[in-house]
């Protein structure tokens, strides 16, 4: 119960913070601000996408320690697929925090989290009663449905979704590494990064494809002392199961993999054709999410990269299998396996949880706080990053 009501006190200050550009104190040498930004590379998008102001003007949650700030270095957090709430990260970015004693940031993906508009939640309720009628559609829910009907009806949204993103997440780290990263705090500005500083990753499931592609490309040297942690990450997409009722729907999933495997090229105009084929963002996202794409495994690409990189994955993971992320990213990554919940929510659902909606949506809104049954795992979690980006041994190869 102490950590409960610890918790359930910091969580609403972080809550708060992410409408307000004031600073404010979470627990334990903890503040809570919040970034606004404006998106540059909507431009890329669909035209009737271009139109959602929520993904072009939107805040990033920031954690930061109210002493040994600017500091010399920070971390970037980031989500799975469909992620609607920042409640699960929250304990992620707060224990990293201040543990690790360096700013943590949360950066939202193109229409994920607060990027997404209000009224998707309405949404959501009609297009479930509508994709729970294609036949044999396995796993439509009121939470996966508006990703859904989205991939469905243009799966060209999710590469270029990526794109912005891409273009967002440069743009937020030259901003860090400039030293002018600033929160206002008790009618003062205070900087938080210096110039310089490094940044280093924590992509969970989505997310690690994103920060390990910037690692990858890195046209302008920003990331060459970057670490990154691939957490529940990196199977090809033509090799996971993301059917769920928290991610897509079976209709969704397939339309989504035909389309990147091939049908692209009948069914898109030729400027996404040629963005998709010949730009570098374009081969590098093949590479990075297609298995049948034509191209061996990634090992080659990342044997610079292998000593600041770490794989933390649940070998019996459904979504991202474990043996799946080995053939995808080759052998020889330092790779640490931990026996997790469901892959949506690692920390707080059981696989063998019932998912009936109603026992979903209240585990999900309590997961500001791990499950009793995981709070020995998410401490060993935390420590075993801790330990990664400060440059201690750990793990297993």
């Amino acid at each position: 119960m102490e950590l409960e009501s610890e918790l359930e006190r910091v969580y609403r200050a972080f809550r708060s913070s992410l409408t307000s550009s004031e600073a404010r104190a979470g627990g334990s040498g903890v503040m809570f601000s919040s970034l606004e930004m404006r998106s540059r590379g909507w431009e890329v998008l669909l035209e009737g996408d271009r139109a959602i102001n929520e993904n072009i003007r939107f805040r990033i949650p920031l954690s930061f320690p109210e002493k040994g700030i600017p500091a010399d270095q920070c971390l970037i957090l980031g989500h799975g697929f469909n992620e609607t709430d920042y409640a699960k990260i929250f304990p992620w970015s707060y224990f990293l925090c201040r543990e690790l004693g360096i700013p943590v940031l949360v950066f939202p993906c193109a229409f994920h989290l607060n990027r997404r508009p209000s009224h998707w939640v309405k949404l959501s309720r009609s297009l479930y009663h509508k994709r729970r009628q294609i036949k044999a559609n396995r796993s439509s829910s009121p939470f996966n449905s508006v990703a859904s009907e989205r991939m469905s009806e243009a799966p060209q949204r999710f590469f270029l979704g990526a794109l912005q993103s891409h273009g967002d997440l440069l743009d937020l780290v030259r901003l860090i590494r400039s030293g002018k990263l600033k929160v206002a705090s008790g009618g003062q500005l205070l900087a938080l990064t210096q110039e310089g500083a490094i940044v280093h990753f924590l992509g969970y499931s989505l997310s690690g494809y994103l920060f390990l592609g910037e690692l990858l490309l890195d046209g302008e040297g920003l990331f060459e002392e970057s670490k990154c942690v691939l957490f529940n990450s990196f199977a090809a997409w033509d090799e996971a199961n993301p059917v769920s009722v928290l991610v897509v729907d079976e209709e969704a999933y397939r339309k989504g993999t035909d389309f990147y495997l091939g049908t692209y090229r009948l069914s898109s105009p030729k400027e996404f054709v040629a963005l998709y084929e010949d730009s570098r963002e374009g081969v590098l996202f093949r590479r990075l999410f297609l298995r049948d794409s034509g191209f061996s495994p990634l090992k080659a690409e990342l044997a610079p990269l292998r000593e600041r990189l770490l794989l933390v994955a649940d070998p019996h993971d459904p979504i991202f299998p474990g043996k799946a992320i080995a053939r995808h990213l080759g052998e020889g990554m330092a790779t640490v396996f931990l026996t997790l919940g469901r892959h949506e929510f690692p920390f707080n659902i059981s696989r063998t949880d019932s998912e009936s909606f109603h026992h979903l949506a209240k585990a999900m809104r309590r997961s500001w706080l791990p499950a009793p049954s995981y709070r020995e795992v998410f401490q060993n979690w935390l420590a075993l990053i801790v330990r990664f980006l400060t440059g201690s041994p750990f793990g297993e190869k």
